[in-house]
Parts: structure tokens; C-alpha cells; sequence
């Protein structure tokens, strides 16, 4: 019995419970503050896990515009990552102890005979904690804890199933992300085998310019070839006698 509380005497129970309203509220605190803890634990390894998951699977993988080779090749990279990544969880051993070690203490401590397992190991190390004392204590704390307990409770009385739905719904993801992996390869390859070869230059007429550039226009002839093409027509009207 922790100390503070007040015995019961020849007391109805309602009297005791009201006469121990304080030592309850304690214990009842105490209990909401384990389950919280280890709930809390739980829960944060098996977010931590599944976040680490996602990542490496390339989960939410963004691939950017494709306007030149580069731009391409980049998304080709992104995307080999991603279908080279993980599809299945791996290993949850770990977790799936850690979540039924939490469950278990939120539901012993949402029930009566729960409680008096957590306070025995909690209050019962001398030796003297009886039965009876450990009934009217789980009374006191099942009272004494009010919202903070019962909230505690309903939030990790279902850790293993929170471990199941998380790993389901990160594999069920790899899903999506494999097949927009698959989408921006295809872009990318479309773009690569109908892109100019890297380095060549786009064609831009100046701002405000309405004459053609020179590098857009038509290579100009060699005075040399225009003179050699001059003398071969020349020849040609001398041979068919061509007069002027």
C-alpha cells in the first residue's frame, strides 16, 4: 500500500475510495505515465521505421522537368534508385516486441486485475502487499487517474495492429513510387532519343530583332566556288556556242 494512503478500517468502500482520493490520483498518474512511456516508445520506433522505409524505397521520389539531356539523365538516376529499392519492410522482431510489451501494459492497466499486476510490481516488493489492498488500490487508481489513464489506455492498447497497418500501408506505397519510377523513365528516354545531341546549340533570334540572324542563316558559298561554278557555265555556253 503506498504510503500516504489511509486504511480502510470498518469503512465502506466509497468512503475509502473518497478518503483516498489524493493516493489514488497518484497512482492512477503513475500508471497513465508508464503506459504512456512505453506506448509512446513504440509507437516513435515504428514511425521512425517505417520513415526510414519510405525514404530508402523512394517513397514521395519527386522527378523534375525535362528541358535538356542533363535534366533527363537526372530522372534516370532518381528512378534506378527507387526500383532498386526496398518493397517489403524486412525484419520487425524488434518492433513487434516493443508494440505487444506497450499493448499489454495499456490494456492490464484499462483493466481492474491489470492494475493490481502493475501495482504489485510496482508497491509489492516487501512482501506485504496483500490481495485485499491490492484490489482497493486498483479501485483507487482506476478512479484516481480519470481521463489521463483512460486516454492513455485507448491510444496504445492497439500497438501491434498500429505495427501492421504502418508496414501494409509503407509497402502498399512502394507500389505507386515504383510505377511513376517507371513513368519518368519512359519520359526520359522519349526525350533522349528524339533530343539533339548534347552540346548544340538552340537557335534564338535576338530580342526585338526582326533580321535574321547570321548564325540562323543559310551558310554562305566560297568566292572560290562561286568562281570555279562561274567558269563552269562559262565553258558550257562556249561549248554550245552560246552568244551573249
Amino acid at each position: 500500500m503506498p504510503r500516504g494512503q489511509r486504511g480502510s478500517g470498518f469503512v465502506g468502500l466509497q468512503n475509502y475510495l473518497g478518503l483516498n482520493q489524493q493516493a489514488g490520483q497518484r497512482m492512477g498518474n503513475e500508471l497513465a505515465q508508464q503506459v504512456e512511456q512505453q506506448g509512446s516508445a513504440a509507437r516513435g520506433a515504428i514511425d521512425t521505421a517505417a520513415q526510414d522505409f519510405r525514404q530508402r524505397a523512394g517513397v514521395g521520389q519527386q522527378y523534375g522537368a525535362i528541358g535538356s539531356s542533363p535534366d533527363a539523365m537526372r530522372n534516370v538516376e532518381q528512378a534506378n534508385r527507387v526500383l532498386g529499392g526496398p518493397t517489403q519492410f524486412g525484419d520487425t522482431s524488434a518492433l513487434a516486441l516493443q508494440a505487444a510489451n506497450a499493448q499489454r501494459t495499456a490494456q492490464m492497466a484499462g483493466s481492474g486485475a491489470g492494475r493490481q499486476v502493475l501495482l504489485a510490481k510496482q508497491y509489492g516488493q516487501g512482501g506485504n502487499y496483500t490481495t485485499g489492498a491490492r484490489m482497493l488500490d486498483s479501485a483507487l487508481a482506476g478512479r484516481g487517474g480519470g481521463d489521463r489513464l483512460q486516454n492513455a489506455v485507448g491510444a496504445y492498447s492497439k500497438m501491434r495492429e498500429y505495427l501492421g497497418t504502418s508496414q501494409a500501408a509503407s509497402e502498399a506505397a512502394t507500389g505507386d513510387a515504383r510505377k511513376r519510377a517507371q513513368e519518368a523513365l519512359g519520359q526520359a528516354g522519349n526525350y533522349l532519343t528524339t533530343a539533339p545531341p548534347m552540346g548544340t546549340p538552340v537557335p534564338q533570334r535576338p530580342p526585338g530583332s526582326t533580321e535574321v540572324p547570321e548564325y540562323l542563316r543559310a551558310p554562305s558559298i566560297p568566292q572560290v566556288e562561286v568562281n570555279k561554278r562561274v567558269e563552269d557555265e562559262n565553258a558550257r555556253k562556249a561549248r554550245k556556242g552560246w552568244r551573249g
